[in-house]
């Protein structure tokens, strides 16, 4: 489905949608990528994530876990050093070069002309609110270094101050005390800027990287207004057939069956392998009627076993059915061979996945599937 370099905006957005405490709380623009995302990991042999200018350290938090359990399906791709030095020249000449270009996009971002339901805006808030720790750690700060003269060129301070700021962001407990604190200061509305500036940049950069390494690149929709306008042979975008996004749309609304971020994350990594193992005997093609797409999506949940319920639920009820045991034996045995019989029927219920199989019973059903299919931003999710 997928030749080429997906950014790693866009890969992320499956963990800020999990970060929101209902489906109906996220807004078009994440929940749309996130759908692209999780429907690509299903049909395509993998996706290889974009090169930063500088290597990475590992991921952690939710995105680690992520891209850990989904390997090799997710890659990170790292440049050759000719290469990333010319991809890093060639953004820099450019950002040289549309300054006020820069500034213009910045506002849509954190300027008067935002609105709240701008959806850059609500980008850059779950960004600061659910991503800038695990980032700060990851790529060693909150903005590339490697750009610090654009960027101060950009927001008008001095490339020396703006070293200072970059070098505060290093500390991964100043960056969560920013995450937590918000401050109404000048210093915190120059780090959010400049990790604005750096995450456009870091697009133009993907461009580039992608087009000296004779690839295309799928890019995060914020990033669009300073990318290549007429270069289309380099930008490449996901095509998703109606089935792939009812089965998409469940596989995401499903996670949220459990109550933790990262919980959320490892039940959506359990359902994409479960469908990436079974989509061989799956039709995911475009259907002619939106109601032969959904039920084909239905069905194909259903056969590759799409869990929809808590793994706490699962536990409860093979707990259940131990103690259901050792009450029915305790008038006949003694206590001690009571609990003894629970216990091994514990042990029997986990190894034949009993309170799967029950939790599989009664939440899997097909009206539960279609109310997942249709669930999203805005939507009532119902009982």
């Amino acid at each position: 489905m997928v030749e080429g370099f997906v950014d790693a905006a866009s890969a992320y957005e499956i963990v800020l949608v999990f970060a929101r405490r209902r489906p109906e709380q996220s807004y078009k623009m994440e929940w749309d990528r996130a759908l692209e995302v999780t429907a690509t990991l299903i049909s395509a042999d993998c996706i290889r994530l974009a090169p930063s200018p500088r290597r990475e350290h590992a991921a952690s938090g939710p995105y680690g876990l992520f891209l850990d359990g989904l390997k090799p399906a997710v890659r990170r791709i790292v440049l050759p050093d000719e290469a990333t030095t010319w991809a890093i020249r060639r953004t820099k000449n450019w950002a040289r070069a549309n300054v006020n270009k820069l500034r213009s996009v910045l506002s849509t971002f954190t300027g008067d002309s935002s609105e709240r339901n701008n959806q850059a805006v609500m980008w850059l808030d779950a960004h600061i609110q659910s991503e800038w720790y695990e980032h700060a750690r990851r790529h060693g700060a909150l903005f590339d270094s490697d750009f610090a003269k654009q960027i101060a060129k950009t927001l008008d301070v001095s490339q020396n101050d703006l070293l200072k700021l970059w070098s505060l962001t290093t500390d991964s407990s100043f960056v969560a005390d920013l995450v937590v604190r918000r401050p109404d200061t000048e210093e915190f509305r120059l780090i959010r800027d400049a990790f604005v500036v750096s995450s456009l940049l870091r697009g133009r950069y993907h461009e580039y990287a992608a087009e000296k390494s004779e690839t295309q690149i799928l890019s995060h929709p914020v990033r669009e207004p300073i990318l290549h306008r007429f270069s289309s042979s380099s930008r490449i975008s996901i095509e998703v057939s109606n089935t792939e996004r009812y089965l998409a749309n469940i596989a995401v609304a499903s996670a949220f069956a459990e109550r933790a971020h990262k919980a959320r994350v490892a039940l959506w990594v359990e359902n994409v392998l479960n469908l990436r193992r079974g989509r061989d005997q799956m039709n995911l093609e475009e259907k002619d009627r939106d109601e032969k797409a959904q039920q084909t999506a239905i069905d194909a949940a259903r056969q590759a076993g799409v869990r929809t319920h808590s793994k706490l639920l699962e536990n409860c009820l093979d707990a259940g059915a131990a103690f259901g045991s050792a009450a029915l034996t305790s008038f006949a045995l003694h206590p001690w061979w009571s609990m003894l019989v629970g216990s091994s029927m514990y042990a029997i219920s986990r190894q034949n996945r009993l309170g799967r199989r029950i939790g599989d019973a009664f939440f899997s059903t097909p009206s539960k599937l279609n109310r997942l299919s249709r669930l999203g931003p805005g939507r009532i999710s119902g009982s």
